[in-house]
């Protein structure tokens, strides 16, 4: 019997264990909860802060901060059978991140440790499940060039073919992948248990590279996933369950993780000017996802709700105005392939990776509302504009995310799935502020929503885009600014004397204010699919400072829950203790203590 106070746990010590190797933060385990409705029994890694969040978050298992080759199965696991092996281990020397760097033996081996457990005699687990990045699959013999230790590219994929081989039907003593194998696993070559390599450990095995928006992420996220049994049952990949094809929920997005009660400062009149190519970012995410983005989409700041397309009935209207039309971006920092191409998304799409770095930026474009005299002849541009947005209560509106990854143009839509989190603070909310100015009237304040938008199914605003000669009365606020961003950084050529408008319904919008801010820890968490009750920080648990650059790293580092609660689900659910998948924290204690 396990107490604590999410309630009491009663094990039933004939059942199988749950083991989660490489733990991290506690991704695959609360993936695998979920699926079963019951607790992972242990859990394994050699980092305290990963750790701490763990074992806060996953108070019934027992917790081993461990080399996870100093793991003896036996002695943890009491001589107890495991059901379920989950292995996740560091991917950063096989992650084309790592460019041309110099890799690590020691780090690229540690899947050997799978092997260690697979060729125990009471513990060895019915199933393994093993996550990586899909570079996993080049995994080869190093080769030292220019003092460098780096993969040997004509060996690609050796050392790995090696260890599916001696995983499932063994492999010949002359292949260097079993050398390799017994100097990790500390085992002589000729000795008894080398000798179950050769003859290979009886799984059959199954792998497939799987994005995490298809099994309902808000991230494309994409990763290597290998299924092993020996218990002659058949291997499941499930089918997607989200994406755009027939009978498929529509894909989860950056939007609903972004919480849009908090501000974006401005980027114009900072103490320390943004650099050259943030900025660059910002323009032509501005450019590509703002002011050439063709379909807004409503924003509703009720709890719960995610966006929707203007091409849909709105949500329950409320006594406040809480419905807001967006055409966000997001601006990310991935490395660009080329010298013209905008790195960006959509916030109705799923975010790119999420890994252990934030690199990604909210841009939101703030319009004022605008009077002035007639339409200049042929000043119309080539494409329409999308509809613009407002804020209500710091909420912001016309947003982007920029992602912090190197190279020039990186951006993508806010209504997109979210791109890759790393383990550094490198993603950033931009948000373009609107103010609203009337003939003859002050200027509304910019928390302030813009007068009634309209929307119903099948009908959206017309929208006309084009220049027209500045009056000199009105207040432009960083107009001046914004037109030199887009001139300097997005091929514009706009004059001193012209604006850029946007008219919709007859009334005359401009670019007042670009804001940018960090995307914060707990909205990362959301968009690498973690339950919203999960408990990111810790502090008031641990009694220590726990700070938001370590739970971005715990965040970046984790396997998607959505993808490891598919898994678990299609190929171990004798071993539920639920019906179905839960969904929350509080639905799995619940089953737990039941």
């Amino acid at each position: 019997m396990i107490k604590t106070r999410e309630g009491i746990y009663q094990d039933n010590f004939l059942r199988e264990l749950i083991v989660d190797n490489f733990a991290g933060g506690g991704g695959a385990s609360v993936g695998i909860e979920l699926a079963l409705g019951r607790p992972v029994d242990i859990a394994v890694n050699h980092d305290e802060n990963a750790i701490a969040m763990h074992k806060v978050n996953h108070p019934y298992t027992k917790h081993y901060q461990e080399d996870v080759f100093a793991i003896e199965p036996e002695e943890v696991t009491d001589g107890r059978p495991v059901g379920i092996g989950w292995f996740s281990p560091d991917c950063k020397h096989f992650s084309r991140a790592k460019g041309g760097k110099p890799v690590e033996k020691k780090i690229r081996g540690l899947s050997w440790v799978i092997l260690k457990w697979a060729m125990s005699k009471l513990s060895a687990p019915r199933v393994i499940f093993m996550e990586n990045v899909p570079e996993i699959q080049t995994w080869g013999p190093l080769k030292e060039v220019d003092g460098k230790t780096i993969p040997d590219p004509e060996r690609a994929g050796e050392t790995f073919k090696g260890f599916i081989a001696m995983l499932s039907k063994g492999i010949s003593a002359t292949h260097p992948a079993f050398a390799e194998a017994c100097e990790f696993l500390k085992i002589a070559e000729d000795g008894i248990e080398a000798s179950k390599l050769l003859r290979g450990l009886g799984y059959n095995v199954k792998f497939k590279e799987i994005k995490a928006c298809d099994y309902g992420a808000p991230t494309i996220r994409k990763r290597f996933y290998m299924i092993a049994r020996r218990d002659g049952q058949p291997i499941v990949f499930p089918e997607p369950t989200y994406g755009t094809g027939k009978g498929l929920k529509p894909y989860r997005t950056a939007a609903e993780c972004i919480d849009w009660s908090i501000p974006c400062p401005s980027i114009f009149g900072r103490k320390k000017p943004l650099a050259v190519n943030t900025l660059r970012r910002i323009a032509r995410g501005l450019d590509k996802f703002v002011i050439r983005n063709p379909k807004p989409f409503i924003v509703s700041n009720n709890t719960g709700n995610a966006p929707h397309g203007t091409d849909e009935p709105l949500l329950t209207i409320t006594t406040g105005n809480r419905n807001f039309l967006c055409t966000p971006s997001l601006l990310q920092y991935h490395t660009e392939q080329s010298k013209g191409e905008v790195r960006g998304q959509k916030l109705n799409e799923p975010i790119m990776t999420v890994d252990g770095s934030n690199r990604y930026a909210l841009n939101a474009a703030f319009l004022s509302k605008y009077f002035s005299g007639d339409q200049q002849a042929g000043a119309s541009m080539n494409e329409p504009a999308p509809t613009v947005t407002a804020i209500d209560h710091n909420a912001v509106t016309v947003a982007n995310l920029i992602h912090y990854y190197g190279g020039a143009d990186h951006a993508s839509k806010a209504d997109a799935p979210v791109a890759t989190i790393t383990c550094l603070p490198r993603h950033y909310l931009s948000a373009t502020h609107l103010g609203v100015f009337r003939k003859n009237t002050d200027g509304k304040d910019l928390r302030e929503p813009l007068p009634t938008l309209t929307t119903s199914a099948g009908h959206m605003a017309q929208i006309k885009t084009y220049f027209e000669k500045i009056d000199e009365a009105q207040n432009l606020g960083y107009w001046n600014e914004v037109r030199e961003l887009l001139n300097s950084y997005a091929g514009y050529d706009i004059k001193d004397d012209e604006i850029l408008l946007f008219e919709i319904d007859g009334v005359k919008y401009f670019i007042s204010d670009i804001g940018l801010r960090m995307l914060k820890a707990h909205e990362l968490m959301l968009a690498q699919g973690f339950p919203p009750d999960y408990i990111l920080d810790i502090e008031p648990y641990i009694g220590k400072k726990y700070s938001e650059a370590k739970q971005i790293a715990r965040i970046g580092n984790s396997v998607c829950p959505q993808v490891a609660t598919a898994l678990i689900y299609a190929n171990c659910a004798d071993m539920a203790k639920s019906k179905k998948p839960l969904t929350t924290i509080a639905e799995l204690n619940k089953a737990i203590s039941a």
